[in-house]
């Protein structure tokens, strides 16, 4: 019976099998086996070998040999071959119905590396019989610490609220946590299993925060999620599991944000409910976040995060030019903190909020400096006109123009300076002006209505 044989074994006209004339190739088998005596993981070896260059030698279908790069399964595929310890080994799989009915019956290892009929002895052996069984005893260890890994396990006290259950939405295994310059979740499969680079690498604090208040969403009383907008937990909730976590009732919020809750007990809660997170970046300042809740629920939303440049940001052009523009007009930093902020921007190193920091860097790089403050006080609730015309993106002078005919009356202090007051309402009015839907407003605090037609 003459059964194909793996990289290293040849079978000469005869029909005897002696190992591979080719000096590199029994070096290099040899090479496999040593390394995993010494290094202990086929992990270990796998990066040994690429750390060196070396490739593996394979056979295909027709039995020749050709050389590959290597990977974590062919290296265990090589330390599990029993011919390499001499041995004959035959029926090393066998038939299994499939998991689905109907579909054609699968092709399986069978359990424990065990084979219908195993003769010792009948080729030339790479290795002991001894060290073969050695072999297999610690590919055994290994396979069962990785399952017991892969679980979701324990929660654990460490800053990352997602882990154990956080997988990589673009491979589909599972992500680990560094703790380098904060917590982040990383996808290193591919790169243990091939030598290929980190799949990809998300900041876990934004998304922890967000999936900390999906969560918070999903447990909530059921006539406050109706009345929310932006709702991120499951539509339908299992009963059961819900009620679980709804056993503290309205204490749950302050009990999560109560400092003296370690992250061990709030990851504990959030298991309660959710199965596993996917995660994927879809663009360099974004992800997409998938919660699978126990019960088989999904919801899906976006996160915005954190990057270390200007130029990362989508909307970094218009920010820059709207920075340069505003500051040209007059406006000092915080002023156009205040109206970056009202149209949606944010700094690189934040997910929301826009800092004076980021305004004054755009200034120096441009060099435009800082008109000096007038002697006018800030006044609470109110802005002045170049303040309020950048809002609405309106000149300042058109602005200035219906005050002084009265078309606009605002409140003017002692000195001559106009201010309007800092509200949406106010602002409307303006724009309904503007856009010739009223004849003319008041927003002095004194009257109560603020449009006359």
């Amino acid at each position: 019976m003459a059964l194909h044989l793996p990289a290293g074994l040849v079978r000469d006209p005869s029909g005897v099998v002696t190992k591979d004339p080719n000096q590199e190739v029994q070096d290099r088998v040899a090479l496999v086996f040593d390394s995993f005596l010494r290094l202990r993981t086929t992990m270990q070896v796998t990066r040994a070998l690429h750390a060196r260059g070396l490739m593996l030698p394979r056979n295909d279908k027709h039995g020749e040999t050709h050389w590959a790069r290597p990977n974590r399964a062919a290296v265990t595929e090589m330390l599990k071959n029993p011919a390499y310890a001499g041995a004959f080994a035959y029926g090393r799989t066998q038939m299994r119905d499939a998991a689905v009915p109907g579909r054609r019956r699968v092709q399986v290892r069978r359990p424990g590396g065990e084979c219908k009929i195993l003769v010792r002895d009948r080729y030339p052996a790479y290795v002991p019989w001894a060290t073969h069984e050695k072999i297999k005893a610690m590919l055994r260890d290994n396979r069962a610490e990785y399952e017991k890994l892969k679980t979701r396990g324990v929660p654990r006290d460490g800053a990352a609220l997602l882990h154990g259950i956080a997988w990589c939405g673009e491979c589909g295994h599972k992500m680990v946590v560094r703790y380098v310059r904060g917590s982040e979740y990383v996808c290193t499969y591919l790169q243990k299993q091939h030598g290929a680079p980190v799949c990809q690498r998300l900041q876990a604090a934004c998304i922890d925060d967000r999936v900390a208040a999906a969560f918070l969403d999903a447990v909530a009383p059921a006539e406050m999620r109706d009345g929310e907008a932006c709702n991120t937990g499951p539509a339908a909730l299992d009963p059961v599991l819900r009620a679980q976590a709804l056993a503290l009732g309205e204490r749950l919020p302050a009990l999560w944000a109560d400092p003296g809750v370690s992250r061990e007990h709030r990851k504990a809660l959030l298991r309660c409910l959710i199965d596993k997170v996917a995660l994927r970046r879809t663009a360099r300042d974004a992800a997409s976040v998938r919660v699978v809740w126990r019960g088989g629920e999904v919801s899906e939303f976006t996160v915005a995060l954190t990057v270390n440049a200007l130029a990362a940001l989508p909307r970094a052009a218009e920010m820059e030019a709207r920075v340069l523009e505003l500051a040209r007009d007059g406006l000092h930093d915080d002023e156009i903190v205040r109206v970056l902020t009202a149209e949606g921007h944010r700094s690189p190193w934040r997910t929301e909020e826009f800092l004076p920091g980021t305004v004054q860097r755009i200034r120096l790089q441009h060099q435009v400096k800082v008109v000096r403050r007038s002697r006018w006080r800030d006044m609470p609730g109110w802005m002045a006109v170049t303040e309020a015309a950048a809002r609405l993106q309106v000149p300042r002078q058109w602005v200035r123009g219906r005050i002084r005919s009265g078309v606009i009356r605002t409140l003017c202090e002692p000195s001559g300076r106009y201010l309007i007051p800092d509200t949406p309402a106010a602002l409307d009015a303006i724009q309904d002006l503007q856009a010739g839907r009223v004849g003319r407003i008041d927003l002095t605090p004194r009257l109560n209505e603020n449009k006359e037609h």
